[in-house]
């Protein structure tokens, strides 16, 4: 089932590893905001607290 050759095969890999590594820092990213508002940011309003 090797129907692509070895550099588009290892260029693939590279960038799912990278599309991988960035939708878990996003996902980790909205589950940060999601604590914060829930655990009482919410009062505060402004957010972008950085």
């Amino acid at each position: 089932m090797s129907t692509y050759p070895e550099q588009q095969r290892r260029t693939g890999r590279s960038r799912t590893r990278w599309l991988v590594l960035g939708a878990v820092l996003v996902a980790i990213a909205v589950a940060i905001v999601l604590v914060i508002v829930y655990s009482g940011g919410g009062g505060s309003g402004g957010g972008g607290g950085y």
